[in-house]
């Protein structure tokens, strides 16, 4: 599949330097995401697609009614389909940052009524003035940063007082056991421990409001998700290689299999920033 990147604005051609490299305009975006938003109907990454994050907005609005006219950031944002089901939704300001050059160049193309940047997130808070946002989103991402409590500090400095932070993602019984897989960009897979994780928040300025267990409703997403896959498999073979569409397919089957099995949980956890 061919996807244009010629209208990509100069921020992000400028931005990268010496740490992180020029991004480069004409960068096809990860196959088997765009695989993952077709099947999805929509450029999101994570379990659920819009049923989760209406799942993860009705609890949001009912900590602050007066969210959605604060700066929003998404980290980890891949191809920016999430914050654009929030402008959809009325939210207004809105930022997303993430790692992969194809994935920003992919997001600034596609949805130029919203901020993205080319970063690391553990860089960001140099990247961003001091309580700035009012809200953090992180969707499937958090998995793939090592140093987690680094994290959470960072966030916090670039986050008003009362910010709400979410974090919906995989936790396990056991801290800093990386998955056996690796994600569709050759990343480590180190889902949350939610004990040491709670800790973490206290020590970085956050208050832990709740840790909701969501792998009953991450294996329903799942399960329809593969059946979604498997009934489409003649048509997605006529976009897609083979290979990606097994390797989705082998994927999504192990995730599922971590799940039943209780190796794994879906977990989605809502914390406000203390001062």
């Amino acid at each position: 599949m061919t996807h244009s990147n010629k209208k990509i604005d100069q921020e992000v051609r400028n931005y990268g330097g010496s740490e992180y490299g020029l991004v480069n305009a004409n960068a096809e975006p990860n196959s088997k995401r765009l695989l993952l938003s077709d099947l999805r109907g929509g450029d999101y990454a994570h379990a659920g697609d819009v049923e989760a994050i209406d799942l993860v907005l009705d609890k949001i609005l009912k900590i602050n009614p007066k969210v959605k006219s604060g700066n929003v950031l998404d980290v980890g944002c891949g191809f920016g389909g999430t914050l654009e089901y929030l402008r959809n939704q009325g939210f207004t300001n809105l930022y997303g940052v993430d790692i992969n050059a194809e994935s920003i160049n992919y997001a600034k193309t596609k949805y130029q009524n919203i901020h993205f940047d080319l970063l690391d997130a553990l860089e960001i808070e140099s990247f961003y003035p001091k309580e700035k946002f009012d809200l953090v989103i992180m969707f499937n991402s958090i998995y793939a940063i090592t140093d987690k409590k680094k994290l959470l500090e960072s966030l916090a400095k670039i986050s008003k007082k009362d910010a709400i932070l979410v974090v919906f993602d995989y936790s396990s019984p056991k801290q800093n056991k990386a998955l056996p897989i690796l994600d569709f960009s050759g990343k480590k897979m180190l889902p949350i421990e939610l004990k040491s994780f709670s800790t973490d928040l206290k020590e970085t300025n956050w208050h832990l409001i709740e840790a909701k267990d969501l792998s009953n409703e991450f294996i329903t997403w799942y399960s329809k998700f593969i059946d979604r896959l498997r009934n489409k498999k003649n048509y997605l073979e006529q976009n897609f290689s083979k290979n990606d569409i097994n390797q989705v397919e082998s994927s999504f089957s192990y995730f599922l299999n971590q799940l039943k099995n209780k190796n794994m949980e879906g977990v989605v956890i809502y914390a406000t920033k203390y001062k």
